[in-house]
C-alpha cells in the first residue's frame, strides 16, 4: 500500500495522508522494537517522513510528579520525535482512569492523539504492548482506532526458534553449548513458553548471559588450569533455574 501511494503521487495523483500510525501486540522480546526501527528507516526512504529517526519511550517519559505534567511532558517528547517516529513500549499504561476521571496517563495519551492527526506528514506514532491490554486501550478511547492504520500481532517464538536463538546468543560470545546445557534449556524455556509475560528473545539472552557468569565461576578455582576447550563450553550445571508455571489444579480439594 505504502508503495502504491507513493507511485500515484509521483504521478501527481492525489492519495491524500495515509494513516501510518501503528499497534504492535505481542510478549516481549518478539521484536517489536526492532520492527518499529525498520518500519522508521522504510517510511523515510520512501519519502513518508522527513527524517529517519525513532524516539523510544514508555509512561515514565510522560507523567511527572506534579498536575499538568502529562500534557506538558508529552508535548516535549513529540517535539523530540517530529519529525520522525514516535515509539511508545508499554503503551497500555497510559490506560490509567480515576474514579473521578482521567489519570495523568490518559492526559497524555490526548495529547499524543491530537498530534497524530495535525501532524500526520511529519510524524509517526507506534504503540506496543500485551496483546489484551492493548486491546483494552483501544477499547476505552474511541478516538484512537480511527487513527491507526494497522494492528500487527506478533506470536511468541516456537522452541525451536528459542533453541536457535540460544546457540546463537551463545555463539556471539564464543560458547558452546554442550548436550546436557541444551537438554536443560529445551526443558526450561518449554515450561516458561505458555507464560503470558514470558520473555521470548529477551529471556533466552538473559539465561545466556547468566549462563555465561555460572560458568566463570565454576573456573574461577583453576585459574590458568582451566583449558582452552573449558573456557568456550556451557554445561548442563551452568544453566540457571528459572521457576515454572505450576499445573492448575481441577476439581475441588
Amino acid at each position: 500500500v505504502l508503495l502504491e501511494n507513493k507511485r500515484l503521487s509521483s504521478r501527481g495523483e492525489d492519495v491524500g495522508s495515509p494513516r501510518l500510525h501503528l499497534v504492535l501486540v505481542g510478549n516481549p522480546g518478539t521484536g517489536k522494537t526492532v520492527v518499529a526501527r525498520h518500519y522508521s528507516r522504510l517510511l523515510f526512504d520512501l519519502g513518508l517522513i522527513p527524517a529517519d529517526k525513532c524516539t523510544e519511550i514508555d509512561k515514565s517519559h510522560l507523567v511527572g510528579k506534579w498536575q499538568g505534567d502529562p500534557e506538558t511532558k508529552a508535548r516535549e517528547a513529540l517535539e523530540k520525535a517530529s519529525p520522525g517516529v514516535l515509539f511508545i513500549d508499554e503503551a497500555y499504561t497510559l490506560n490509567d482512569p480515576y474514579s473521578h476521571g482521567r489519570g495523568p496517563g490518559g492526559a497524555a495519551l490526548e495529547t499524543i492523539m491530537k498530534a497524530m492527526e495535525d501532524r500526520r506528514e511529519t510524524l509517526v506514532v507506534i504503540l506496543a504492548g500485551y496483546k489484551k491490554e492493548m486491546d483494552d486501550l483501544m477499547s476505552v478511547n474511541p478516538g484512537l482506532p480511527s487513527r491507526i492504520g494497522a494492528t500487527i500481532e506478533f506470536p511468541n517464538y516456537s522452541l525451536d526458534e528459542l533453541m536457535e536463538i540460544a546457540r546463537r546468543s551463545a555463539s556471539k560470545q564464543k560458547l558452546n553449548l554442550d548436550a546436557g546445557a541444551v537438554e536443560t534449556l529445551n526443558q526450561i524455556l518449554g515450561g516458561l513458553l505458555p507464560k503470558h509475560d514470558f520473555g521470548n528473545a529477551r529471556e533466552v539472552e538473559s539465561l545466556i548471559e547468566e549462563a555465561k557468569r555460572n560458568q566463570v565461576n565454576r573456573l574461577a578455582p583453576l585459574d590458568d588450569m582451566a583449558t582452552s576447550e573449558e573456557r568456550r563450553t556451557i554445561l548442563q550445571e551452568d544453566i540457571p533455574k528459572r521457576q515454572q508455571p505450576k499445573p492448575k489444579r481441577v476439581g475441588f480439594l
